[in-house]
């Protein structure tokens, strides 16, 4: 708020001009107090009583009646009720015009005032018109080097980075700057937000090292003035978290954020809107080192906070929406998210129109998460339509359209239309070397997710070829220890696992943990789920003691980084384990794990899931092995129900449940319903991966023992006969 109270006059006696001065006084000091406290509710009833006393006892023309609807102003702009503000700034200037003129101090401070009120509302032509002219004032009337026109600098300079006017808001920034430090030397708390504001110029501008170092010395100059525990240096500490995080180095930047947080709560409580967006901060910060629960837990608690403090469609609640459905989706919670990008979108329409950039963005997260729940025709459409925003704002080239273009080829590659996949993620990677060049790591990303395409349809040779591609453009532009890196690495490993390369495959998921494990810490979840794949590994091999504690560590990286709360990632490991204990033919523990990973996955994706048919076809076979036959029917059938009502009839998932079925009937000396069930699978396998495909290999080898153990020779000659040409 200004200070702009008029110096007192000594006038001797207690004339009637004296008590209405005091009285104005007194009730103007009260809300200039509650003002600079961020008290804006309580100030606006004084600062309405300090009004209505100037328009009932001075003159329209007495300068106290202008500072009174100019501090009414101030007052409705931080209670964020911009119409009402806008409206006494006017008040304020357009009396102070009529009765100063045009050039006066005091006009320059109405100027002053509606160009921070415009700014706030993203009215920018507005609001430079109303800065530049109190610059023009105050350069006139005041001199050049004076205080208040370097504070009409600073206010440009921040003007400008919003626009991204970087060159101007840099040459604003640095006059006021050298105009501050002569007249109030180098460590005062007003330099200081100069020198931090340079800072956020040169950030936008991905000159981090020198914004780091202005950072620094702002915090520096705030903590030997301001002290410790002021809001100012809680504010330089959270740019310094922004600005850690822009640079990788996320334990520093939530050791800053932190502090500033701490010391926000210390200052203004929990219920600051300053707070909760510093919370909100740190709550990404965890996302990123996978703390999820920790995370979760502060994002809700910056939403309770914006829920109490603003309008339920307030656009600073739909960002939080937004990073909450992300890291819910992260997390592997698809239908947590989905309402949550819903409000999201809904808001941002409301407020910036259907083709603004947020509208995009939040059409493209709400893709995402409809694709992980399956709802793949809607996720198409959101993609489409985010799309058609991207081309309408960016035009055709833009990495914004790159991105869609991905991800939209990832929805087709889902719905297993690769030939227009395909097309899409060729049209993503021509567009990308246009915007960036042929080595940039997007090309890369590109790259990799079309030999992942390549894999599915068991083009394993140009699979592998893809991968190298990008593997080689990623480690030349970021290094070996890079999570993208190892991305790569653990993709490769899969694809040599599933052709039973497995020494090759164990080296590269063991390159891909090395990797990992340093760039984001041992308790990571990504590193989880390359322990899971490399246990996996090890099962397929019989390695039963060298898979173990691998299970168990991932495990504890879940529990750790989720808390005790369901997750699917954690019910899969249960699930592993336990296949684990039923080759080593420890069928207690095997049972014990099954049954953990099948209840956690009825809780949390309901008891009709294609999860929850896994462990029940788990479970199943594990109970054939210890010979409890009825109860591995019940299961058997209950998993086989669930897939056929998810997947249809000829899914090769529902193959691996007819194989074990007449497995199952083969123990039981059923043997027709054996063979019905073993022709189901071997139709269905031989429709989906051809004759030679070892899964076929595999039921045939089952059909012969059925056909031995049943006495019909003229069967079994015809499948002797039939792996005979075939192997």
């Amino acid at each position: 708020m200004s200070n702009e109270m008029p110096e007192e006059i000594g006038i001797g006696g207690t004339s009637l001009s004296d008590i209405l001065e005091k009285e104005w006084q007194s009730k103007i000091a009260m809300v200039v107090e509650l003002f600079r406290s961020r008290s804006f509710a309580q100030a606006l009833p004084l600062a309405q009583e300090a009004l209505q006393y100037a328009e009932q006892n001075f003159e329209e023309s007495d300068p106290r009646y202008a500072i009174s609807l100019n501090n009414m102003a101030e007052i409705l702009r931080g209670l964020r009720k911009y119409v009402d503000a806008e409206r006494f700034a006017q008040r304020s200037l357009d009396v102070r015009r009529k009765y100063l003129g045009e050039e006066h101090e005091d006009v320059a401070n109405s100027w002053h005032t509606l160009g921070v009120i415009c700014h706030e509302q993203k009215k920018y032509a507005e609001a430079e018109k109303a800065h530049s002219k109190a610059l023009e004032i105050r350069r006139k009337v005041l001199g050049q080097r004076h205080a208040d026109v370097a504070r009409s600098l600073y206010n440009l300079a921040g003007l400008y980075l919003t626009m991204r006017k970087y060159a101007d808001a840099e040459k604003c920034c640095q006059e006021a700057l050298d105009i501050r430090e002569k007249i109030l030397g180098p460590f005062h708390h007003d330099v200081a937000a100069t020198v931090q504001l340079l800072g956020d110029i040169y950030r936008q501008q991905n000159d981090l090292v020198l914004a780091e170092s202005l950072y620094r010395r702002a915090l520096e100059i705030r903590e030997n003035t301001l002290g410790p525990n002021h809001p100012e240096t809680a504010f330089t500490l959270n740019a310094l978290g922004v600005l850690c995080h822009g640079q990788g180095k996320i334990n520093e930047a939530i050791s800053y954020t932190e502090r500033a947080v701490h010391l926000y709560k210390t200052i203004w409580g929990a219920s600051n809107l300053d707070v909760a967006r510093v919370i909100h901060n740190l709550a990404g910060y965890y996302r990123a080192v996978g703390k999820f629960y920790e995370a979760e837990k502060l994002y809700q608690e910056a939403l309770s906070i914006k829920q109490n403090m603003l309008p339920p469609k307030h656009p600073d609640m739909a960002i939080t929406y937004y990073q909450l459905a992300e890291l819910y989706k992260v997390q592997g919670f698809p239908q947590k998210a989905e309402p949550l990008c819903v409000k999201c979108l809904e808001i941002w329409e409301e407020a910036y129109g259907s083709d603004d950039v947020h509208v995009g963005n939040a059409l493209c997260i709400l893709a995402e998460v409809s694709k992980f729940l399956g709802k793949l025709e809607e996720s198409e459409k959101h993609y489409k339509r985010a799309l058609e925003i991207w081309k309408k704002i960016y035009g055709p080239e833009h990495p914004n359209i790159a991105t869609t273009l991905n991800n939209l080829a990832e929805t087709y590659r889902f719905q297993e239309r690769y030939i227009e996949a395909e097309k899409l993620y060729l049209d993503a990677i021509d567009l990308w070397r246009r915007i960036s060049g042929p080595e940039h790591p997007n090309v890369a990303m590109v790259l990799a997710n079309i030999g992942e395409l390549r894999q599915t349809e068991r083009r394993y040779e140009d699979a592998e070829r893809y991968y190298r591609q990008a593997l080689q453009i990623l480690e030349k532009s970021l290094g070996t220890f890079n999570n993208a890196v190892a991305t790569l690495y653990h993709q490769l490993a899969r694809l040599f696992e599933c052709q039973e390369k497995y020494p090759a495959a164990e080296s590269l998921y063991r390159r891909a943990l090395e990797i990992r494990e340093k760039v984001l810490g041992p308790l990571h979840p990504e590193v989880a789920t390359i322990l899971q794949d490399l246990e996996a590994l090890y099962l397929a091999q019989g390695k039963y003691a060298s898979a173990e504690p691998l299970y168990l560590r991932s495990i504890t990286i879940w529990k750790t980084a989720f808390g005790d709360i369901d997750h699917p990632d954690l019910a899969r490991s249960m699930n592993n384990l336990a296949g684990v204990y039923q080759s080593q033919r420890k069928y207690k523990e095997a049972e014990e794990y099954y049954l953990k990973s099948l209840d956690m996955k009825r809780r949390f994706f309901g008891p009709q899931h294609l999860e929850v048919a896994k462990t029940m076809n788990n479970l199943a076979s594990l109970y054939c092995d210890m010979k409890r036959y009825q109860e591995a029917e019940v299961f058997f059938q209950d998993a086989l129900a669930i897939k056929q009502q998810f997947l249809g009839a000829d899914h090769p998932e529902l193959a691996t449940t007819y194989n074990n079925m007449g497995l199952l009937y083969l123990e039981m000396k059923r043997y027709k319903e054996s063979e019905l069930y073993y022709m189901k699978a071997l139709q269905i396998w031989q429709k989906t991966w051809g004759e030679k495909d070892p899964s076929v290999i595999l039921v045939l080898r089952s059909m012969q023992d059925l056909y031995n153990r049943s006495g019909e020779r003229e069967k079994l000659e015809m499948i002797r006969q039939k792996l005979t040409a075939l192997l």
